[in-house]
């Protein structure tokens, strides 16, 4: 809770953030390629899952949980 995470030029940011953001942007990237290649999809029909490893402590796995939660995704860990 409340991990910050910092660039290599020194620009902090919540972790919560960054995990999130980039969880949202596999999904919608997914969404746009497919539009583009004519597939249809009702993306209430798609079930999210995300990994993590077993070996991460528990404090990162809930980070991962919450992240996932925030985009509407179900982690299995």
């Amino acid at each position: 809770r409340g991990t910050i995470l910092e660039d290599d030029n020194g620009k902090k940011m919540e972790a919560m953030k960054v995990f999130s953001e980039s969880i949202s942007y596999f999904k919608k990237h997914f969404s746009e390629t497919c539009k583009e290649r004519g597939l249809k999809f009702i993306d209430s029909e798609i079930t999210w899952v995300l990994t993590v490893p077993a070996i991460w402590n528990d404090c990162a796995k809930q980070l991962m949980r919450k992240a996932g939660n925030k985009v509407k995704l179900y982690i299995y860990v």
